[in-house]
């Protein structure tokens, strides 16, 4: 038989093999570099897997180094690499024979001989499955519950795709209007992916769909579902990488993927997401909303990793969204103010890698959502526990973002933040969104880095303190 074949074949009869197991367990996790550690089973002691994720001409890939023993009970050292198809990796094993201790062997005597394939998956950070099927027929194939034995040096596992961010990576965003399939005339919908130094956000939303389940498939591959009852006004699917409550995991990369809404009828909205820039396209008329929405945005920092506060103002013709999202304060519950109001609490929990609480108004008022039957816009923001205020920062009065479907020109003036894929212009205001006095944007990118990760001076302040 061709040996390409062959490999083939066995392969697919571990992948079965794996899928079978797996089935009885939680779901995979994908390989990140966050997997790079050693692994082994405690209840075969003298057996391990020492593993590393690297980069290859073939994309990412895993090195396996599996430390066992032959026939006879003597140690054998097998090596292999296959890439990385997010949650599993297929190889082929090989041993090497022909060595001596030290230097003083010739290299040209090692030979390396074909072991076996083996197939390597995670459940989750801690946990995996290690499926092999030797050549040789006195050896019996099978599979390894594996546990993690380290991990390197001041890292941390998610599970999602953060974990292979670059620690010196751009904040980035792109925001993709689906495209309505003709199923309902109606419906519209967006994918919007940021990436942020702490995590990595995925988020698909629909509006005005008939009442029903719908699947939220990416690259083919159902990732959740929703369901949209009448007289709703919008639905979402959250993904996060460290994952949050009320929120999926962000355990695949939707960039360049086709992203479908899919219905009981069929695929009601659909596109592929860009690969790394924002859609050029507006969607289809809503039938009845503005098809351009303003953004209002309020973020204030006390440093890399300190206490922030986030609100986001929506405004989409007769439909308002307000949400408050809290992190990295101590767990507890927080009032929020506006306007010297109390509108509601918050209450801040413990998630991976720290902490977060979030309150959400609409109006139309939304399921699980409080009513919004005030103007944040202009108004003071502060977030108190104890009497004692945590964080302030006033809305601003002008949009910071309009989303007018990428045509290259934002509808307030300032040619700022396009988020939606148009190429914004010069950024000539000052950019204050904390309300407070905002230095000029002399640091020549023209952009409204939201995040300011970099602690530039001249960045845009955006909570509410002098620029």
């Amino acid at each position: 038989m061709n040996p390409t074949r062959r490999f083939t074949k066995r392969l697919l009869s571990l992948v079965t093999a794996a899928a079978l197991a797996a089935s009885t367990q939680a779901g995979a996790v994908t390989i990140t570099r966050a997997f790079s550690s050693s692994w082994y089973d405690p209840d075969h002691a003298g057996h391990g897997l020492s593993l590393e994720v690297i980069d290859s001409a073939a994309g990412k890939s895993l090195v396996a180094y599996w430390y066992t023993f032959d026939s006879t009970g003597k140690p054998l050292w097998l090596i292999g690499q296959g890439v990385v198809e997010g949650e599993s990796a297929s190889m082929v094993l090989y041993s090497a024979s022909g060595g001596s201790f030290t230097n003083g062997f010739d290299p040209s005597q090692v030979q390396l001989q074909e072991w076996g394939v083996a197939q390597l998956s995670f459940d989750d950070c801690t946990s995996g499955q290690w499926t092999f099927d030797p050549n040789d027929p006195a050896l019996q194939g099978g599979s390894i519950p594996l546990q993690r034995l380290t991990e390197t040096y001041q890292s941390s596992c998610s599970g999602g795709i953060s974990d292979d961010r670059s620690a010196t990576a751009a904040a980035g965003r792109i925001v993709e209007f689906l495209d309505n399939t003709g199923l309902q005339p109606l419906a519209s919908g967006k994918a919007d992916f940021e990436e942020r130094a702490d995590r990595t956000d995925f988020k698909v939303e629909a509006e005005d769909l008939a009442s029903g389940t719908y699947q939220v498939r990416v690259g083919g591959i159902v990732r959740g579902d929703f369901d949209f009852a009448a007289g709703q006004l919008q639905a979402e699917l959250e993904f996060r990488s460290p994952v949050e409550p009320g929120k999926l995991l962000l355990d695949f990369d939707p960039r360049g993927e086709l992203v479908e809404i899919v219905g009981s009828g069929g695929v009601v909205l659909q596109r592929v997401f860009a690969a790394g820039g924002g859609s050029t396209t507006p969607p289809p008329p809503d039938g009845g909303g503005s098809a351009v929405q303003e953004i209002y945005e309020l973020r204030v920092t006390t440093g890399h990793d300190g206490p922030e506060l986030d609100a986001e103002y929506r405004v989409r013709g007769t439909r308002l969204k307000l949400s408050v999202e809290l992190e990295d304060l101590a767990i507890g519950a927080y009032e929020v103010h506006v306007g010297g109001v109390l509108r509601g609490l918050v209450q801040v929990v413990t998630v991976p890698g720290g902490s977060e609480g979030e309150i959400e108004f609409s109006q139309p008022q939304d399921d699980d959502e409080m009513l919004l039957d005030f103007d944040p816009r202009g108004e003071l923001f502060e977030i108190i526990r104890d009497g004692a205020v945590v964080l302030s920062g006033v809305m601003p009065l002008d949009p910071t973002q309009i989303d007018d479907f990428g045509d290259g020109d934002d509808d307030d003036g300032d040619d700022d933040d396009d988020h939606g894929g148009g190429s914004g212009g010069d950024d000539d205001d000052d950019d204050d969104h904390g309300g407070g006095s905002g230095g000029d944007d002399d640091d020549g990118d023209d952009d409204d880095d939201d995040d300011d990760d970099d602690d530039d001076d001249d960045d845009d302040d955006h909570g509410g303190g002098g620029g």
